[in-house]
């Protein structure tokens, strides 16, 4: 009960006192929680790509409390890599999804304050794709010396990659 409820109810009782009359106090019933009747816009990314696991967003539906997000590699849905509620407009998957390249297909639904009922889904789908890393050292088309110890080469990381293959060659095409 809220102050301001509070003081309606110790006004009421205390006319009702005043005047000689019973007072009953009726709780309040609060009302059903409704269902989201549309769905979430705005989703982003919306076939586009991403590096890495992408952040999904989308815009507040009203009426909506929480949210559940699915992640799948079927458009379709049979089966799913992420299955979460969120209060937020924004997901990014804790866990790595598959690495690139991959089409993700994605949704997210609006949900009533109880969590037991959903709205119309939303659907959006991303390519998930890696960066290329940028050589660092020694510079592009730069002379190896391998006097008087071997070459040490250096690259930007490219999360989430694991191990990297490096190519040496003396012609262009790597034949």
């Amino acid at each position: 009960m809220s102050m301001r409820r509070g003081r309606k109810v110790i006004a009421v009782l205390a006319a009702a006192l005043v005047l000689g009359a019973t007072a009953v106090l009726v709780e309040e019933t609060p009302a059903a929680a409704a269902v989201p009747t549309s769905a979430p816009t705005g989703l982003a990314p919306n076939g586009g790509s991403a590096s890495g696991n992408p952040q999904l967003s989308w815009d507040a539906l009203d009426g909506a409390a929480r949210y559940r997000v699915q992640i799948s590699e079927s458009e379709s849905f049979g089966s799913t890599l992420v299955n979460e509620v969120t209060y937020n407009t924004t997901y990014t998957p804790t866990n790595e999804l598959p690495t690139a390249p991959s089409t993700l297909y994605w949704r997210v639904a609006g949900m009533d304050t109880s969590g037991s009922a959903l709205g119309p889904w939303a659907n959006a789908q991303v390519t998930k794709t890696l960066e290329r890393p940028e050589l660092q050292s020694p510079g592009e088309g730069a002379p190896l010396d391998y006097r008087p110890a071997d070459p040490t080469f250096s690259w930007t990381p490219t999360p989430p990659t694991k191990s990297y293959v490096l190519e040496i060659a003396d012609a262009a095409a790597f034949v």
